[in-house]
């Protein structure tokens, strides 16, 4: 049994591909945007700061010892007799040159277990990205192609309507026999109008005459 499809837009359908276009062209930009952060931030944490917190480390010990000898210079050229300088200052400062390389050194230490969450993050990612990838290479332009089929059809269907309710109006007859018009047959077979004279005219009891009997006229 043929069905009819309720046709309200086939705008909609053409606005579906294009926002899936655009989706497609969007999501490609942006896996490309992603790759490029991505190798970024593996540089950075494998190369840039590794290298930075090598060089800090190395001055940190550098001004650690700096510290350390103006200490030691203080003490030998502020000592009278048997007092001992406190050399507040430069004390002050070998602290703070020992609490940078406890940094620095702490640093360099968790940069490789950095880097290992980094590439593993990076893998999962790389996953993720691989499907969307593969969608969009595979499926989308399939989603593209069913559209642009769909519209078509659409198209062909939405055209063909007004033609076939043209044809079916120009085939159109009575349903039945009792919808075309009555005419009475004389006894040679030619058709006559009905007139009140040949039918009869109905008599109060509800009966036509019969024979010679007809009705006076008053």
């Amino acid at each position: 049994m043929a069905r009819s499809a309720k046709l309200t837009s086939i705008d909609a359908v053409r606005e579906m591909a294009a926002a899936f276009a655009k989706f497609g062209d969007e999501a490609a930009a942006a896996l490309d945007d992603l790759d490029i952060n991505v190798r970024r931030a593996i540089e950075w944490i494998e190369h840039d700061r590794k290298q930075y917190w090598e060089m800090e480390l190395r001055r940190a010990w550098e001004q650690l010892a700096e510290a350390r000898s103006e200490l030691e210079k203080a003490l030998l050229y502020r000592k009278v007799a048997d007092y001992t300088p406190s050399c507040r200052e430069e004390r002050v400062r070998v602290e703070k040159a020992k609490r940078r390389v406890e940094v620095a050194e702490e640093v360099n230490r968790a940069l490789p277990g950095w880097a290992h969450r980094i590439d593993h993050a990076v893998r999962e990612l790389d996953g993720v990205e691989g499907l969307l990838a593969d969608w969009l290479r595979e499926q989308l332009p399939r989603a593209m192609g069913v559209l642009k089929q769909m519209s078509i059809s659409l198209e062909a269907y939405a055209a063909s309507r007004p033609a076939a309710r043209t044809s079916t109006a120009g085939a159109a007859a009575p349903e039945s026999e009792s919808d075309a018009p009555v005419k009475a047959t004389d006894e040679e077979g030619n058709n006559e109008e009905p007139n009140d004279e040949n039918l009869g005219s109905p008599l109060a009891g509800g009966e036509a005459p019969s024979g010679d009997e007809r009705p006076e006229r008053g």
